[in-house]
This record gives C-alpha cells, structure tokens and sequence, in this order.
C-alpha cells in the first residue's frame, strides 16, 4: 500500500497561477471551489473547478470569448413577428410552437451544453436505435384508415320543423279553459278534493254527534264551514295572481292571516254583499210575504248574476273598495260572453252542492233520531237516499273547484283591463304574446321655478322736529 503522502501527491489535479504571475498553485482535487491566500501577494484565490481549467490563461485569468455576431435585422424580425403575434399559426397553415426544438439545439455542438430535456432525444430526421439491443429502429409504414371528408358526402337537407306551440300561462286563451274539467282528474288535484270530501265527512260526524245531545261539538261545524271558504278563496288566488296550474293544499301554510282569516273575510265580504240583501228581506222585513219572497227572489238572482265577479274582486283585487257596482259591472263586461259560462258554473254548483250538504245532515241527524226514539214516516230520513246525497256532495265539490279555477284564468287574462283600484302600472310588453298592457300616462308639461319676488319695503317714516 502507497503510503499517504504519495496519495496525496498523486490527487494533485488541480495546477493554477495567482493572478499576481510570482506564485503557482497547486491544489487537491477536494478544494475546488473554495479559496486559498497567496503567500506572495497575500490575496484570496479562488481555487477553480475541473471545468474550469481549460478557461484559463498562464496569468490564471479567465479567457474571454469573442461575441458571436449578431442575427439579422430579418431574422430578428421574423422571430418576433413569430413570437409576438396574436395568430396560433403561422404562413403555411402550422400551429406555432415557440418551446426549444432541434433546430435550435443544432448550432449546440457539444451535446453537455444542451438542456437535459434534449440531451437523449434524437431528431427526427436522425436514425434512432433501441438503448438495450442497439438495433437500428426502422419506421413501419401505417395503411391509411381511408378518411374521408365530411364536406365531400351528400347529405340530405334539414327537414322543415313545424313552428314551436308558444303557451302563455300568464294569457291562456279558451281551449285552455276547455281543458280544466280534465285537468282536475290529476292526482294531486283528486287527492285535494278528496281532503275537502273528508273535511264534509267530518262535519256530518258532528252533526250526527249535536244531535245525540253533545252540544259542546256544535263549535265545531262553523269553523270547519269557514275553513272550507278560505280553501276555496285560496284557489281563487292560486290559480290566479299566483298562476299556478294545480289546486293548492287545503289551508296552504297555515297561516292564520294569508291562509286561515283573510281569504275566509274576503269570501264571506263576498257573498254577504250578493245575497245579504236577499236574506235581510226574507227574514228580517216586515213586508207581505208574498212581496216578501218575490223582492228576496229579484234579488238573489240578481246577487247571483253578481257573485262570480264579487268573488273574483274580492278575493284578487287588494281592496273592498273595488266591489262599487259600477265596477263590479265593469267585470263583467271586460270577460265579456264567457262570463256566461262562469255564472251558469256557479248557480249549478251551489244549487247541487247546497243540496248534497242538506240532504247528509238532515239524513244524519234523521238517522240519529230513528235510533233514540224510532223511525218516524214521512221524515227527511226515508225521503232521502244515502246514494243521492254523497253524489251531489261529489259533485258539487268538483264543481266548486272548477268555478274557483276559472275565475283565477280571469283573473290571467283580463286583469289589465278590469276598472279596480290600486293596481300595479305595467308598461306595454314589446312582444307577440302580449302585445299591450297597461295604459297611457299623460306627460305634464313642468313649468320653470321662478324666485319669489321680494316684497316692497315699507316707506321711510316722516321726521318732525321736536317741539
């Protein structure tokens, strides 16, 4: 074995001069980088690296290479124009690329000055071997899948649709009022309809219950009748200002105002208003009774005549204020012929429901009776059938809700045009399904603000000399 000093002598490589040229270094392999003193000149050197041996001069300064020329104005040009412009191709249709390629890395001719992305790949105009076998890999030439250009194959022009079918929920026009009685056979519209059978069912439970003597569920009976009106008032305004196409929830949300006591007044403010005349003249005037019941006819058909569109104002307008006869006329004549149909609607519905609910609770209260004190002939209760009376209450629901729907389509279509009080100003709708809403406002001429003229002093007070 060598012994150390020789080793040490032998790992010299590292030979360079002091830039001062009166002292020659010479330095082991480990100490390149740092910096050792010249004992001569008593300056730190910087002891240089292997790569760096072959840059240096005799004096031990760095040798300076000579600039390469610089590129043409044309290529320096071209590769800004390249650069910097706003097009992804260039003149002959080729996407721009502007990373590092073999065209660039050509005039670097020693491969370890290249980047280490680039330092294995081979160009691909260069032959290209395996790393492992060191056979020459030869390219395989691909059959053509046979492409075809779209453009080139006839196709058959686009066929003619017909034009979209417009539906306006806002506007529904007659075959959609057509369309109501089916309509309500949805599922949710039968299962609402069922919930108010049921609410009648109870209220007959009660009956039967009052007349065994149980007079404290006699509450009971008023409040489930005025629940059923505010129902029925909710469908108005569903089906109206609301638009929407199904019956609602009995009593929506619950809520004793929006829900429960305001549709309930509005319906009851209503009906008072069409028929409290007739009954104050039937019971309460003290008139013949012929003149009586003749005055009360007159004017029930007339409150009738007057229910549909008292119903419809009451219920969507916002204010009692609306229910002036005059405008309540002007209801009528803004539905125009189809009003007809909603008041032959209603004088049918109330006529059959009005005799289902009579004909179950005096059927009820007959049944109660026959079975505390015995059958007694010629009573409500052997007159009447079971059958008849749950068919007219059917009915009759049914036709309660179709009522209350088509007057919510009123309120759709016409409510623009009604004479009501209070109601919101919407501008002329530049389109075809409504072409006008609204009316126009005359515009007033503003005159100018004059200052006030300032009022005339008072005159100066006489001056009298003093006595």
């Amino acid at each position: 074995m060598r012994p150390r000093a020789e080793r040490r002598r032998l790992d010299t490589v590292i030979d360079f001069p002091c830039p001062c040229g009166k002292y020659s270094f010479s330095m082991p392999d480990d100490m390149a980088g740092s910096m050792v003193q010249c004992p001569r000149c008593k300056r730190l050197v910087d002891v240089p690296l292997l790569s760096d041996l072959p840059n240096l001069d005799e004096d031990g300064v760095y040798k300076i290479e000579e600039p390469s020329p610089p590129p043409d104005s044309e290529e320096i040009i071209a590769k800004a124009s390249l650069a910097f412009t706003r097009s992804h191709y260039d003149d002959e249709g080729n996407e721009i690329d502007l990373r590092t390629n073999w065209r660039d890395l050509e005039k670097v001719g020693n491969p370890e000055d290249r980047p280490l992305e680039f330092r294995d790949d081979v160009p691909a105009d260069r032959p290209r071997y395996d790393p492992t076998t060191g056979e020459l890999i030869r390219p395989v030439d691909v059959k053509s899948d046979g492409f075809v250009d779209p453009k080139s194959v006839p196709v058959a022009p686009r066929a003619a649709m017909p034009p979209p079918v417009v539906i306006d929920d806002d506007h529904p026009d007659f075959l959609h009022v057509l369309s109501l009685p089916l309509r309500l056979f949805k599922p949710i519209n039968v299962i609402v309809m069922g919930f108010i059978l049921l609410a009648h069912l109870l209220i007959q439970f009660f009956v039967g219950v009052v007349s065994l003597g149980f007079w404290l569920v006699l509450l009971f009976i008023p409040i489930f009748n005025a629940l059923l009106m505010a129902h029925y008032a909710n469908v108005v305004e569903e089906s109206g200002p609301v638009r929407r196409n199904e019956l609602p929830t009995p009593l929506r949300n619950l809520s004793w105002h929006d829900d429960t006591w305001g549709p309930f007044w509005r319906m009851l403010v209503a009906l008072a208003l069409c028929y409290g005349p007739a009954w104050g003249t039937l019971f309460l005037s003290r008139l013949p009774e012929v003149v009586r019941v003749n005055v009360a006819l007159a004017l029930a058909i007339a409150g009738s005549i007057a229910a549909p569109a008292a119903i419809l104002t009451s219920t969507t307008s916002g204010s009692f204020l609306n229910l002036r006869p005059d405008r309540l006329i002007g209801v009528m004549k803004t539905c125009g012929l189809e009003y007809l149909l909603s008041l032959a609607l209603w004088v049918v519905t109330v006529l059959v429901y009005d005799h289902g609910t009579n004909v179950l609770y005096l059927r009820t209260r007959g049944l109660m009776f026959d079975l505390v004190v015995g059958p007694t002939p010629g009573a409500w209760s052997v007159r009447y059938s079971w059958v008849v009376g749950y068919a007219c209450l059917i009915a009759g629901i049914y036709g309660m809700h179709l009522f209350c729907w088509h007057l919510g389509l009123f309120y759709r279509r016409y409510h623009e045009k009604f004479p009501w009080l209070f109601q919101r100003y919407e501008r002329g709708a530049k389109n075809r399904i409504a072409p006008q809403r609204g009316f126009t406002v005359k515009r007033v001429r503003r005159v100018p603000h004059l200052p006030a003229k300032p009022a005339p002093a008072p005159p100066p007070a006489p001056i009298r000399d003093i006595p």
